[in-house]
C-alpha cells in the first residue's frame, strides 16, 4: 500500500493440483504469460499449503 508501483495478488485453491490447472489454462497463458508477465519490472511467486479447510466467504 506504501508503493503504487507494487500490486499484490492473493489467490486460493483448495488442491495444489489447482494451481497447476489454472497456470496451464488458455486464459491465464494469454493474459497472465503473454501480455502482463513480460512487462513486469520483477515478479515474485509465493505460495503456502495449509492444513486447514479456510471458511469461504457468503
Amino acid at each position: 500500500m506504501e508503493d503504487p508501483t507494487q500490486i499484490v495478488i492473493l489467490e486460493c485453491y483448495h488442491e495444489a493440483e489447482d494451481f497447476d490447472r489454472h497456470r496451464e489454462s488458455p486464459h491465464f497463458l494469454d493474459i497472465g504469460v503473454r501480455q502482463i508477465i513480460p512487462r513486469l519490472v520483477s515478479r515474485h511467486v509465493s505460495t503456502y499449503t495449509s492444513e486447514d479447510v479456510p471458511h469461504e466467504v457468503p
